[in-house]
């Protein structure tokens, strides 16, 4: 059984899934990968079958509908939790995470580290091709985060990251609050309050090729309120 599991959440992803696929490979050979579908509508749970039949290293969740990127990545942690995967790894399925970053997360996580962020953020990070005022609302969002809930990662919302499987083991799955991208701040603040050592790695982020982002202005909105609420929790 391979010791790492690659967890993609996928919505409408048909054009971007395969080369994201084997990238991963190419940079984690020995991974596995779990892509979760939310009844995409442009067909990326069949391209996800497809390659699932064609490797065994490909596993793929198909849910009902369009639940949201936090029960997305619940779903893959809960499959992977059943297995023996010692290595959580999520990613974003646009091609904005490149796979070329993997073994760097990876190597910090074996080296002992429970949380390791891909940060856009951290010194020595990049962004390609990303707009102005999404770079804005990132550093804004992130800054608020990080001062309110007293916590010293520059990049609480980026869907790139590593988790030990002691350091999952810790959260309690059904007890999450939040959905969305809020996920990302709820997961790293309930595990640095539990005393998992969190270290950012700085990554190249480039903004999506096809589709369009999930991430809506309400998304901003909503986090003001949830990190106060996380707080007093």
């Amino acid at each position: 059984m391979a010791e790492i599991l690659v967890i993609l959440p996928t919505y409408n992803e048909r054009e971007s899934i395969p080369s994201l696929v084997e990238g991963i490979f190419t940079h984690a050979a020995s991974a596995h990968v779990v892509i979760v579908d939310d009844a995409s509508p442009d067909g990326t749970g069949d391209v996800a079958d497809r390659l699932a039949g064609a490797d065994k290293r490909i596993h793929v969740l198909h849910r009902p509908g369009k639940l949201g990127l936090g029960s997305a990545w619940a779903a893959g942690f809960r499959h992977g939790l059943v297995q023996s995967y010692q290595y959580f790894v999520q990613m974003d399925a646009d091609l904005s995470h490149d796979p070329s970053d993997l073994p760097r997360l990876l190597d910090c996580a074996r080296k002992g580290t429970d949380l390791v962020i891909g940060s856009r953020l951290a010194p020595g990070s990049r962004t390609e091709n990303r707009k102005l005022h999404r770079r804005v609302l990132s550093y804004i969002g992130n800054g608020y985060a990080r001062t309110l809930l007293n916590t010293q990662a520059y990049d609480l919302t980026t869907g790139y990251r590593c988790l030990r499987r002691k350091a999952l083991e810790t959260l309690n799955l059904d007890g999450l609050q939040a959905s969305g991208y809020l996920f990302l701040i709820e997961t790293a603040y309930l595990l640095s309050r539990q005393g998992c050592s969190v270290e950012e790695v700085p990554i190249l982020f480039v903004d999506r090729k096809f589709g369009k982002s999930k991430f809506a202005a309400t998304e901003a909105a909503k986090t003001i309120g949830f990190v106060w609420r996380l707080r007093r929790r």
